[in-house]
């Protein structure tokens, strides 16, 4: 019991880790616009051949994907400036939606950790 305790604790942890990057990628690039964005695709390999490559790119969608997705779409969608308020609004929804998810999450995981 306690095993499987520890291990959704492991899961617990990765996935909060990874929303929390998320939200800090999501939050520079609303300050620092294309900069942020041209940083983010230096970790990504176009045409990835190799194994190490592909698992990259899935590094690379797990750590930047919603931000960059967003940012980009918003970019080719509206003017410029309409889409950097646009992104800016989203960010807020974003860092909103993983605070109250982090916190529910927690609430949630919480009692078992008494166990480890």
């Amino acid at each position: 019991m306690e095993l499987i305790i520890f291990l959704l604790f492991i899961v617990y942890l990765a996935f909060v880790s990874i929303l929390t990057v998320q939200m800090s990628v999501s939050i520079l690039t609303a300050i620092f616009g294309d900069q942020a964005v041209s940083f983010m695709e230096h970790t990504y390999t176009k045409n990835a051949e190799s194994g190490f490559d592909r698992f990259l790119n899935i590094v690379f969608y797990l750590l930047y994907g919603f931000p960059h997705h967003f940012y980009k779409k918003f970019m080719i969608k509206y003017p410029r400036i309409k889409a950097r308020i646009i992104y800016f609004i989203w960010m807020l929804g974003f860092v909103f939606f993983v605070f109250i998810l982090g916190v529910s999450v927690t609430l949630m995981v919480e009692p078992y950790t008494y166990y480890l």
